[in-house]
């Protein structure tokens, strides 16, 4: 479908993690919507998976020249060292984002368990019509981490509009968060099972702990 893509971003310095991030994919992903893979310079032989490049430059150069190019509407957007862990969710991933399009959503994260606390969250009960209303919460403004890359369904427009030249994935989490408070819009979470269930599996470049098996060979993969 060409008006949302799944989108996985990621530099050449962590093409080592290409083969395990695709080997889950594989396992889990069944949805409907294209998968890109946003890399350097740098592809792999992934069966189902578009390789697209940005070249040389810094990771929020690449990534708006890549949005500038496309038609999409939407955008899953993720990284590579968030694995798939189980079958993907088409019918509630394609249910979210009739939710964005028939309510003039920009950003619906759909990270589940990491959502967030209780208290950075507003029930505001407008999707009351839907049978995903109770998952549904707007984040309140102060929330620390407006922008993250946790799997997240973003309008493109919007994800174009939070990005500064020059600037790296840490950088856009950060300050990327402080000019989109500043713009008070509606950003929403579902808080319910997300339907690209994930595993964040590494942390300041080293593997995070209690994830070291998602990296073991099973003996029929050697």
């Amino acid at each position: 479908m060409t008006d949302t893509i799944y989108l996985i971003h990621s530099g050449d310095k962590s093409s080592y993690m290409w083969p395990v991030w695709y080997r889950y994919y594989k396992k889990y992903y069944t949805c409907e919507y294209d998968t890109i893979f946003l890399s350097e310079n740098k592809s792999m032989d992934f069966p189902g998976v578009k390789f697209q490049h940005t070249g040389s430059v810094p990771w929020a150069d690449g990534l708006m020249t890549y949005l500038e190019k496309i038609t999409a509407k939407y955008i899953i957007y993720t990284h590579e060292d968030y694995f798939l862990t189980e079958p993907t969710n088409c019918k509630v991933l394609k249910d979210l984002i009739k939710l964005m399009d028939d309510n003039d959503m920009y950003l619906l994260k759909c990270c589940g368990h990491w959502a967030g606390s209780p208290e950075w969250h507003e029930n505001t009960g407008q999707f009351i019509e839907t049978n995903l209303y109770e998952n549904v919460w707007r984040y309140a403004n102060k929330n620390q981490y407006l922008i993250s890359h946790q799997t997240s369904i973003w309008s493109r427009d919007l994800l174009y509009t939070t990005l500064k030249i020059g600037e790296d994935p840490w950088g856009h989490e950060l300050m990327g968060t402080d000019r989109l408070r500043a713009r008070n819009l509606p950003i929403y979470a579902y808080r319910g099972k997300s339907p690209l269930e994930s595993a964040e599996t590494m942390v300041g470049g080293e593997i995070r702990e209690g994830c070291e098996h998602y990296f073991v060979i099973e003996p029929e993969e050697k």
